[in-house]
């Protein structure tokens, strides 16, 4: 390939296992290799920007695009923006009190962290990257339009999402599901950056449904093969698992840079 890429390539499941707290070495050398030969490299991630930063050698990339690439971080200099509109208002606080009535624990994702009050949930006693606050402060993120994501734990009813069209909800492993607003979708950080580098060639890399609409939106699309089955089956190429180094094959073999 003799055109610079744009890299697009999430986090938990492609970046990093579920949980992992940092990049291997060799995966930041590739992209630091790749940087220099001109190569830009984007993080698209469901993640609350200070959960992305706490990843280590997250800042060999030159971009981050936080809460499902919403919010664009630009690294070195540390500047926070935003490409979407928040939510409905009225229509995440009705969305909130059906999850509520069904008792199902939650945390909300602001542009910087992550939040929840259920501080007796074990779901959210063994994450290491979310604030544990106040009903009061979750009252006050929600009146003062903080609250741009949910993650859910559990499976969204078919009662509840078809009540709620407003917004996107993903199943994700580990039984949680992501609901975000349908204005928020990784296409859209996808498309911001084609505008932005016109000349360049746009690269996904993702393994989960949350990256679908990522992966369709790029010229040259990639599923780690950890994927599941309905992700490799729309993608351009499929690498390898995430524990056999599938990053690198892919830079290397797939792509040959």
């Amino acid at each position: 390939m003799k055109k610079s890429c744009l890299f697009f390539i999430d986090v938990d499941g492609t970046l990093v296992n579920h949980g992992a707290t940092e990049i291997k070495p060799a995966i930041v050398d590739e992209i630091e290799r790749l940087k220099k030969l001109g190569h830009i490299f984007i993080i698209v991630t469901g993640r609350a920007l200070k959960n992305t930063l706490s990843v280590k050698g997250i800042d060999c990339f030159q971009y981050i695009g936080a809460l499902f690439g919403s919010c664009i971080y630009k690294l070195p200099e540390k500047e926070l923006f935003c490409i979407t509109e928040n939510p409905n208002n009225a229509a995440l606080t009705e969305l909130l009190q059906a999850i509520e009535k069904e008792k199902m624990p939650f945390s909300y994702k602001c542009e910087y962290e992550e939040k929840t009050y259920f501080t007796d949930c074990e779901f959210f006693n063994k994450k290491k990257d979310v604030c544990f606050v106040s009903k009061q402060e979750y009252w006050d993120d929600l009146a003062n339009d903080k609250i741009k994501q949910l993650l859910v734990v559990g499976h969204i009813s078919a009662e509840i999402s078809q009540g709620f069209p407003e917004f996107n909800y993903f199943l994700m492993p580990k039984n949680y599901t992501d609901v975000t607003p349908k204005d928020v979708a990784k296409d859209k950080c996808v498309r911001y950056f084609k505008n932005k580098f016109p000349d360049m060639t746009t690269v996904s890399i993702g393994d989960s449904m949350n990256d679908l609409e990522m992966l369709q939106e790029a010229e040259i699309s990639i599923a780690m093969g950890n994927s599941k089955p309905e992700i490799k089956e729309l993608t351009t190429f499929v690498t390898k698992d995430i524990n056999d180094d599938g990053l690198i094959y892919a830079f290397r073999e797939i792509l040959k840079l």
